[in-house]
């Protein structure tokens, strides 16, 4: 099997269905992982979380199970690419392309938020190209619920600096909002082939989400 991914709590592989005959990705803990007991009850609520989702641009869960002492998750098989690569390879993408990505992430998110489901890590990485360019949004290992966050102190940080929205920078709590502020961090990435923010170090990062304005994305293109 190949390894064709590596999320905030497992590693993800290219697999065989128990069919053998079609693909999918087979999600695990990661090892170091494995036995924390804390990330072993969050593992399993993103199971969970996912048995809720049934959206067309979000990752589908196939099944899950349990096995050496760990969980298993089989996923839909996106081919990708990440929407990461397409922008470092592509960027600035075509206005259309953008409305197209947009789109479905937007209803992605409302289907979420819907449920009552804020995925708190949405960043080009988590935004995979599926079968005929569909856009899929994977990765809901730090996904928040109102079971899950009895799993997170308010003052716990989780997530990517780049995309976090003030709050979550703060440790305050979080609603779907924090989700559209990522959303609209993507755009601008899309828009100009750079992040809003750009300092070295998620401190200096932080900081700047907090305090200042990104650049005008029309200075850039």
């Amino acid at each position: 099997n190949r390894r064709c991914g590596r999320g905030s709590m497992g590693v993800v592989y290219e697999a065989l269905a128990r069919d053998q005959q079609s693909q999918v990705a087979l999600k695990m803990m990661r090892h170091d992982l494995v036995y924390n007991p804390e990330a072993m009850k969050r593992f399993q609520r993103e199971a969970e979380i996912l048995e809720q989702i049934d959206h067309p641009h979000c990752v589908h869960l196939l099944e899950d199970f349990q096995a050496f002492n760990t969980i298993f998750l089989v996923l839909e098989y996106c081919p990708g690419p990440s929407l990461a690569s397409v922008i470092s390879s592509s960027a600035p993408l075509a206005h259309g392309e953008i409305r197209r990505i947009t789109g479905q992430l937007a209803g992605a998110l409302t289907h979420a938020h819907a449920l009552g489901v804020v995925h708190r890590d949405l960043k080009p990485a988590n935004v995979l190209f599926g079968d005929d360019n569909v856009i899929k949004l994977t990765d809901f290992g730090l996904a928040h619920d109102a079971i899950s966050s009895s799993l997170t102190s308010v003052s716990h940080i989780v997530g990517t600096p780049r995309y976090m929205s003030d709050e979550q920078l703060t440790g305050d709590p979080v609603d779907a909002r924090t989700d559209i502020y990522a959303l609209g961090c993507l755009v601008y990435e899309m828009l100009t082939g750079q992040a809003p923010f750009r300092a070295e170090g998620a401190v200096a990062v932080a900081y700047q989400h907090v305090s200042e304005a990104p650049v005008p994305p029309n200075t850039l293109n």
